[in-house]
């Protein structure tokens, strides 16, 4: 009898953890892709693909360990509030976690200040990470970047 009720107990918990990884598939992903020919370090970086168009700035002065403005505006879909967030990500090396959610200002902008870390080896290629949730569908898009150093010696 005791392994009968410990089969249904499993069996129970094996349909109740199913039915909620069917949840978390309710979003489907949409990746953008990556954009080419634009450092948004250094500019205005903007791209329109499957009916959204975004366009990201960071800084002026984006320097490792120093806090930078960073801009971002989303249009063509109505953004999720509390979705929108960038994680910065060095090419091909573990930085750890460096996830910024975005703030909410006016007519489609979002705005946050973010630090990005050192690295030892004094890379500087990065790729910015724009995540967020419009109408059912999580989006993703990257931005590759190049860190300047300050020209006072700098990292």
């Amino acid at each position: 009898m005791s392994n009968r009720i410990l089969c249904t107990g499993y069996l129970l918990m094996f349909f109740m953890l199913g039915g909620c990884s069917q949840d978390d598939d309710a979003l489907s992903i949409v990746d953008l892709g990556s954009v080419s020919g634009c450092d948004a370090a250094e500019q205005t970086c903007s791209v329109a693909r499957e009916g959204v168009s975004l366009s990201l700035r960071l800084g002026p002065n984006v320097q490792p360990l120093e806090p930078f403005p960073l801009q971002l505006e989303i249009d063509g879909v109505s953004v999720q509030e509390q979705s929108v967030s960038i994680d910065f990500r060095m090419v091909g090396m573990d930085m750890g976690i460096n996830r910024y959610r975005l703030e909410a200002a006016d007519n489609g902008q979002w705005r946050t200040t973010a630090t990005l870390p050192v690295c030892g080896t004094k890379r500087m290629d990065w790729n910015a990470l724009v995540e967020f949730t419009a109408e059912g569908q999580h989006y993703v898009l990257r931005f590759p970047f190049q860190v300047v150093t300050n020209r006072s010696g700098g990292v």
